[in-house]
């Protein structure tokens, strides 16, 4: 698969700890939107970044996480409970309220998310016009659901409009325990699942002092104030890099029919399902690390 082109890549100078200030996150969750919106981001766009953190004296990078901020869809989402539960009733219908960008967490440090219990995002299912309560699901042979966040780079990124995001969002027909409890490989990105929803979105912050295509945040391991520093540029791509190149492709299906079959796929062999997305971020080499004088 061809690499993203080396002209996306335009930062030259390094980064002080003026900028690094800037960028500041107290954790990778909440206080991420609060520093988008600082820098100008609209909450109602979807964007996607990454966040890295850093040492003790604020000069290397010790992990980084991809994260997703802003909203998904904004009309409710219908499909037939059918494709999820065979046994179901065919004219039941499964309405689902997509959650904010932020309830996908990739504390993995991948570009799959964790699973999403069904009582983290909203749905219904209903029957005509009748919505059918929780206490009768499993008189319709209904049940628990999760969902992922798939991210990878979109196939458009080597074009006019640059690099970007695309994001597919997958529902499985079981509660996150009984994912767990199927097998370790329903973490695997490529682990089916029936697509509800794709979107595409750029990367933010977008700032004058950074020009890769991912302007990271930091979380600093100590002051500023105590540690003014900031890691290399070499560093930081490395770590961006790290995170960026775990990208795989879903394994989503569109039917029951095709989730039965892959299902059964990867239960024998999830790797066989593992696809590298169209284009890839090119690998980064890490900094050399400091020698000390004998």
């Amino acid at each position: 698969m061809p690499n993203l082109l080396k002209k996306w890549f335009k930062q030259a100078e390094e980064i002080n700890s003026d900028t690094v200030k800037r960028l500041e996150t107290a954790s990778f969750r909440l206080p991420v939107g609060q520093v988008l919106a600082k820098l100008g981001w609209d909450a109602s766009s979807l964007v996607a970044g990454i966040g890295l953190e850093l040492s003790p004296d604020n000069r290397r990078v010790i992990r980084g996480q991809f994260f997703l901020r802003g909203q998904l869809e904004r009309e409710t989402i219908t499909l037939q409970a059918n494709n999820l539960w065979p046994a179901a009733d065919a004219e039941v219908k499964m309405h689902i309220t997509m959650p904010d960008g932020y309830t996908f967490r990739f504390n993995s440090g991948t570009l799959c998310s964790d699973m999403v219990a069904c009582e983290d995002y909203k749905h219904y299912f209903t029957r005509g016009d009748n919505i059918i309560p929780p206490t009768d699901w499993g008189k319709f042979k209904l049940g628990e659901t999760a969902i992922r966040a798939v991210c990878h780079l979109d196939k458009s990124s080597n074009g006019a409009s640059g690099p970007a995001i695309k994001t597919t969002v997958l529902i499985f027909p079981r509660s996150v325990e009984e994912m767990m409890e199927i097998s370790d490989h329903t973490q695997s990105p490529a682990w089916p699942g029936l697509r509800i929803l794709e979107a595409q979105c750029a990367f933010a912050p977008d700032i004058g002092q950074w020009k890769d295509p991912a302007c990271p945040i930091f979380m600093t391991g100590s002051p500023l104030t105590d540690a003014p520093n900031a890691p290399s540029i070499q560093e930081i791509r490395h770590r961006i890099a790290a995170v960026m190149r775990s990208a795989k492709r879903p394994t989503a299906c569109t039917s029951g029919k095709a989730l039965k079959t892959q299902w059964n796929k990867a239960i024998n062999d999830v790797e066989a399902l593992e696809r590298d997305p169209t284009i890839t971020w090119p690998a980064a080499p890490r900094q050399p690390a400091e020698q000390g004088n004998n």
